[in-house]
């Protein structure tokens, strides 16, 4: 719900910030068949990764439950990064899709390709509607296997959480003006 004097005009997504470097990546071929894979990469991860997920995996529960597999399974930051262990990326992937697809399902997000962090080159990531900071998965993943204390994941989606919760709660405004409005939910201590 915009504030009096607050500019109420539908901007639509591709005027929520500047996306033209973003639109050559989401044509690139590469991309496009890694999203078309994703049916696959999941099936793999909830069949051959991660069997064990609760019965609601798409949840803060699902990835805390990842999170201590995916402290099991990679030992450091190397073996969570195919950059570094490509062998394993028949493990890292689907790890990578599984995260991300918690965040755009719980979040109202959907995938983007984006060169969002520096030395890590265009990723898959998510963009969620109340952020101009996509969610790079590649680096929350080696995070996870570089800290080995836990809780990386659910410290995200936690933020996520709350921030989305006031997002709709302001009735879900076009990015520019829910950015003034998150500014004064920060200012004010509120976020």
């Amino acid at each position: 719900m915009a504030q009096s004097g607050e500019d109420e005009v539908d901007y639509g997504a591709e005027q929520r910030r500047p996306e033209q470097h973003l639109a050559p990546l989401q044509d690139d071929p590469g991309w496009r068949q890694w999203l078309s894979d994703q049916e696959i990469g999941l099936a793999h991860f909830f069949t051959n990764v991660v069997p064990d997920m609760p019965e609601q995996p798409y949840s803060r529960e699902g990835l805390e439950h990842a999170e201590v597999a995916a402290l099991r399974i990679f030992p450091d930051a190397a073996s969570a990064n195919p950059d570094r262990t490509p062998e394993n990326n028949v493990t890292i992937d689907p790890f990578q899709r599984f995260i991300g697809e918690v965040f755009l399902r719980c979040f109202e997000g959907r995938w983007i390709h984006a060169d969002a962090v520096a030395g890590y080159g265009p990723e898959p990531s998510v963009e969620l509607p109340f952020s101009d900071v996509p969610i790079v998965v590649r680096p929350l993943l080696i995070s996870i296997a570089e800290r080995r204390r836990g809780g990386e994941l659910t410290w995200v989606f936690d933020r996520q959480l709350e921030i989305h919760q006031q997002w709709v709660g302001h009735d879900r405004p076009a990015f520019p003006v829910w950015a003034r409005i998150e500014q004064r939910l920060i200012d004010d201590g509120v976020l």
